[in-house]
C-alpha cells in the first residue's frame, strides 16, 4: 500500500528501496529481480522458520523505508504542516487581524443590503485580497494564500440561485443578510487529501461557520455600542438646544430607559460571545493544535498522521458543541447543548437586528432634525419664525423614535429570552461536568451534506484507505467545559 501511494499519489517513480549489503550474496538473476520489483525474499523449504524470520525482518525494514520516504515527502515537498496551519488560521479564524479587516471591508461593501443581489464571489475575493495585504496574513507562504477561497453558499433548492437582481415585488424580496451566505474554503492539495479528506473538510467548514457567526455578532455589537454613544450625545444636545428639563421630561426618561435596557442586554451578550470565543480559540483550538503538532512530528507512519488529524478534528468539533451535527452517535446531552447554543446565537442575532434597525432610524432622525434646526436658526437670523409647524418639532418631542413602547417591550422580551436560554445552557454544561444528563429530549439534527471532490483527490484517498474511518475514542472534556461554565457565570448570576 505504501509503495503504491508513492507511485500513484506522490508520483515518485524514481525512488527505490535500499535493500542493503545482503543483496551481494544473491546471484545476478535475483539481483535483477530485486531491482525490478523493489523487494527481496528467497523461500527456503528446509529452513522455513528462519525464512519467516527473514521475511519479517525484511518487511519491517522495508516498511520503515517506505513510511519514512512518504512522511519526508509530505513534510518537505508538499508542506503538510504549512497547509494544516493555513487551515487553522483561515477556517478556524486563527488569523484575527485578517478577519477584522475582512469584516470592515464587507461592512462597507454590503451595508444594509438584503439578499444576494449585486453580491458576487469576485467582489468578495477582492476584499479578501485587500485584507491579506493589510494584515500579517501576507507573511504566510504564497502556496498557502493561493489556496484560500470564499464561496457563496446557496442550497440546491434555494431560488436565490436564479436571481441576478433584487426583485421588484416586495413579497418576493429576500430578507436574509449576505453575511448568511458567505463560507470560507481552503483547497487542499490532492496529495494531502489522504489526511484532509471530505469528512475532515466538512468538519472544518462547520466549525468555521460557528466561529464566523460569533465574529460577525461581536463586530455588530461593537459597532452598535459606538452608535449608542453617538445617539445618547445627540439626545443631550437636543435637550439643551430646546430647553428641555431632563429631570422632568417623561419622553427623555423613556428614551433613556430604552437605551439603558439595550446597553444592559448588549453587555450581557458581549460577555457571553467574548467568553465563548475565548474558550474556542484558546481552550479548544490552541490546545488541540499543540497536541496535533506533537503527534505529527513523532509519527512514523502515514496512518499515525491520519489518526492524529482525525483525533484533532474530533476533539475540536466535540468541544465546540457541534458533535450532534457531525456524528449520529452523539449522546442526548450533547445534542441538547448544541441546540441550546444555536438558540442563544439566534437570539443574539435577533437583538443585533433590533439594534441596527432602531439606531439606523434614530440616527437618520438626528440628521433630519439637525438640518431643520440649522434651517430654523438661519430663519431666526433673517427675522423670521424658526419652527412654524408642529411637524418640524416632532423629532425633538419623540427623541428620534426612542420613546416607542413597542421597541422597549421587544428589547425586554429578547433580554428575558437570552437570560433564560443562557441559564438552560449552563444547566446543561453543569450536568455534563457533574456526570448528569441534561434534561428534555430533542430531535437529532443532521443536515444532509453532499461534498464534491476532485477526481485526483478522490483517487489519493481511495489509494490509501477504501474503508470508512474508524471511530475515534472520545476523551473526557470536563476540565475544558468546567472552565467554560466558570467564564460564563463567574459571579453566579445565572446560577442564582
Amino acid at each position: 500500500k505504501g509503495i503504491n501511494f508513492i507511485r500513484k499519489c506522490l508520483l515518485d517513480t524514481e525512488w527505490r528501496l535500499d535493500l542493503g549489503e545482503e543483496q551481494a550474496t544473491l546471484n545476478s538473476n535475483i539481483d535483477e529481480k530485486c531491482k525490478l520489483l523493489g523487494y527481496r525474499f528467497v523461500a527456503d523449504t528446509e529452513k522455513s522458520k528462519e525464512s519467516r524470520k527473514m521475511l519479517r525482518k525484511s518487511l519491517l525494514s522495508v516498511g520503515e523505508q517506505v513510511h519514512s520516504h512518504i512522511l519526508s515527502s509530505l513534510h518537505n515537498d508538499h508542506h503538510l504542516m504549512d497547509h494544516l496551519w493555513g487551515l487553522k488560521q483561515f477556517l478556524f479564524l486563527g488569523q484575527g487581524d485578517f478577519f477584522s479587516a475582512f469584516m470592515e471591508g464587507m461592512n462597507i461593501e454590503v451595508g444594509e443590503r438584503k439578499g444576494l443581489a449585486g453580491i458576487y464571489t469576485h467582489s468578495i475575493m477582492s476584499i479578501v485580497d485587500d485584507a491579506i495585504r493589510d494584515t500579517n496574513a501576507r507573511q504566510l507562504p504564497s502556496y498557502v494564500l493561493e489556496r484560500l477561497k470564499v464561496e457563496i453558499n446557496i442550497s440546491n433548492d434555494d431560488d436565490t440561485r436564479f436571481q441576478f437582481a433584487a426583485p421588484r415585488d416586495a413579497k418576493h424580496q429576500d430578507n436574509r443578510s449576505p453575511w448568511d451566505f458567505i463560507q470560507f474554503d481552503y483547497t487542499v492539495p490532492d496529495v494531502l487529501s489522504a489526511i484532509v479528506d471530505e469528512l475532515a473538510m466538512k468538519q472544518y467548514k462547520q466549525v468555521c461557520s460557528l466561529l464566523f457567526q460569533l465574529k460577525r455578532v461581536e463586530f455588530v455589537l461593537n459597532s452598535t455600542w459606538r452608535q449608542s454613544t453617538s445617539l445618547h450625545h445627540a439626545m443631550q444636545t437636543f435637550a439643551q438646544h430646546n430647553a428641555i428639563h431632563v429631570s422632568t421630561s417623561s419622553a427623555y426618561a423613556r428614551s433613556l430607559v430604552l437605551l439603558r435596557k439595550i446597553s444592559m442586554a448588549r453587555q450581557s451578550m458581549m460577555h457571553f460571545v467574548g467568553n465563548l470565543k475565548s474558550y474556542f480559540m484558546f481552550e479548544v483550538l490552541e490546545g488541540g493544535w499543540k497536541d496535533l503538532s506533537l503527534r505529527v512530528n513523532v509519527a512514523r507512519t502515514l496512518d499515525e498522521v491520519i489518526d492524529a488529524h482525525r483525533q484533532y478534528l474530533a476533539g475540536v468539533v466535540r468541544k465546540s458543541l457541534l458533535t450532534s451535527v457531525t456524528e449520529s452517535r452523539a449522546t442526548e446531552s450533547e445534542k441538547i447543548l448544541a441546540a441550546r447554543l444555536h438558540e442563544l446565537l439566534m437570539i443574539v442575532k435577533a437583538f443585533c437586528e433590533l439594534q441596527k434597525r432602531l439606531f439606523t432610524d434614530a440616527l437618520g432622525a438626528v440628521e433630519r432634525a439637525t438640518e431643520k434646526r440649522r434651517a430654523a436658526e438661519q430663519r431666526l437670523k433673517e427675522g423670521k419664525w424658526g419652527f412654524s409647524t408642529e411637524e418640524e418639532f416632532e423629532e425633538e418631542e419623540s427623541f428620534f423614535g426612542l420613546t416607542d413602547t413597542v421597541v422597549a417591550e421587544e428589547a425586554d422580551r429578547i433580554l428575558q429570552d437570552f437570560n433564560q436560554k443562557t441559564k438552560l445552557l449552563l444547566e446543561g454544561l453543569y450536568g455534563v461536568v457533574d456526570g448528569a444528563s441534561a434534561a428534555p429530549s430533542i430531535e437529532s439534527m443532521s443536515p444532509a451534506v453532499t461534498p464534491s471532490s476532485h477526481s485526483k483527490a478522490a483517487k489519493v484517498r481511495s489509494t490509501w484507505t477504501s474503508a470508512e474511518p474508524e471511530s475515534v475514542a472520545e476523551p473526557c472534556d470536563h476540565d475544558s467545559l468546567r472552565f467554560l461554565t466558570f467564564q460564563l457565570d463567574f459571579s453566579g448570576y445565572y446560577n442564582n
